[in-house]
């Protein structure tokens, strides 16, 4: 058992990865099955459960960080799997999600850019980068329950649709987690466009997000890689 504990501090970013990483492959293909609202759940509180083990350096900010995961989960259960809910209920509860997540992104990029690059920061530097773009597809959700308008999709049969209260409440997340990451990535397909003022800003920043998080990210990397090459230079021969 102690062996076990101890891979899982030194690999703590590892499930967390592995959930982004489902999130990606399967949530799209939540969307054509009976049980999408309870895949869409289950996989989001997955991210959550994970994301709180991996930042949790003690027992007491694990328990702490984890009573909030379950209480994030258990929202976003209702949210996807309860009957019709009052305008306020599903506003707040992707946007608990959302500050949840973006804490959680918050307190794991200060740990992946301090210290030492292991194998283990390079892999909580993922995790972050996928934590930003799930936190904005959340902020999406949130501003579609707002306003049903403000965005434009544009249906496989190549149809242009503007009111989102005929898309599935488990589809709107899976769908605009998509459209985060290409937003994240700078390389949009033009299949979801933005309409109303707040969501194009949205839109913009979470660009610069992006491509400031890797510049960042690979500076860091070079910039370590230099000290060290240059402290092995200096060791006697």
């Amino acid at each position: 058992m102690r062996a076990i504990l101890e891979f899982i501090r030194h690999n703590r970013y590892a499930g967390l990865l592995a959930s982004l990483i489902l999130l990606a492959l399967i949530g799209p293909e939540a969307q054509t099955f009976s049980g999408a609202r309870i895949a869409s759940a289950v996989i989001l509180s997955l991210i959550l459960l994970s994301s709180a083990v991996a930042v949790s350096s003690t027992k007491r900010d694990r328990n702490i960080a984890l009573t909030s995961a379950i209480l994030a989960a258990s929202l976003w259960f209702i949210y996807n799997i309860g009957g019709e809910h009052t305008f306020a209920l599903n506003i707040a509860i992707p946007l608990v999600n959302f500050i949840f997540v973006a804490v959680m992104a918050g307190i794991l990029l200060k740990d992946v850019f301090n210290g030492d690059v292991t194998a283990n920061k390079l892999c909580g530097a993922l995790c972050g980068y996928l934590l930003i773009g799930t936190a904005f597809a959340l902020l999406y959700v949130t501003a579609l329950i707002a306003d049903p308008h403000c965005f434009r999709f544009v249906l496989s049969n190549g149809a242009g649709v503007t009111d989102a209260s005929t898309i599935g409440r488990a589809e709107r997340f899976s769908i605009l987690l998509y459209h985060s990451f290409l937003t994240l990535s700078t390389c949009g397909y033009g299949d979801i466009a933005p309409l109303s003022g707040p969501v194009r800003s949205l839109c913009w920043i979470e660009a610069i997000f992006g491509q400031s998080y890797l510049a960042i990210l690979v500076a860091r990397l070079v910039g370590l890689h230099i000290v060290a090459t240059a402290d092995s230079s200096q060791k006697p021969a």
